[in-house]
């Protein structure tokens, strides 16, 4: 980034007065700076502590999925009291036996079509998952053989 003063130097004012085009572009030249430095800084953490965050982004991933799975759960309690409240309505106001209701409702048991609609998506994830992770280490081997044959040679 560049200091005001420097700013000043380059271009040759000495009053230290800047038009509105100037002090524009000097205040963008230090945010674009600025962005660029922090995304850099971020980059090289990253690299440097690989290890570190990838136990940090497993763990993120376990407790995302435990909250998740909370509150799936919370959520299906809430549709349950309600659809009890609404048999319970159903059977004071309209005298509806809970045979007529179950007909009405459906049977309520698994579905076959959407356990296998779900088996088979989570079957394409892993196997795409799994050929990209193959290419990944592929491609690091490949490059491995490169820099040890340019080693090599020099």
């Amino acid at each position: 980034m560049v200091t005001l003063e420097q700013w000043n130097k380059r271009r040759g004012n000495p009053t230290g007065y800047l038009s509105r085009l100037e002090k524009f572009i000097w205040e963008r030249n230090n945010s674009w700076a600025a962005v660029n430095d922090t995304f850099f800084l971020t980059k090289d953490a990253f690299e440097r502590h690989r290890v570190v965050f990838t136990v940090g982004t497993f763990i993120a991933s376990v407790a995302t999925d435990r909250i998740g799975y909370s509150l799936h759960h919370f959520h299906d309690e809430k549709v349950e009291q309600r659809l009890e409240s609404i048999e319970k309505a159903m059977k004071h106001k309209h005298n509806l036996e809970y045979s007529k209701i179950k007909d009405i409702v459906g049977s309520g048991g698994l579905s076959v079509p959407t356990y296998a609609t779900t088996a088979a998506t989570t079957l394409i994830i892993g196997i795409v998952w799994l050929g990209m992770v193959r290419w990944e280490l592929l491609c690091d081997k490949e490059v491995q053989k490169r820099a040890d044959e340019t080693a090599r040679t020099d």
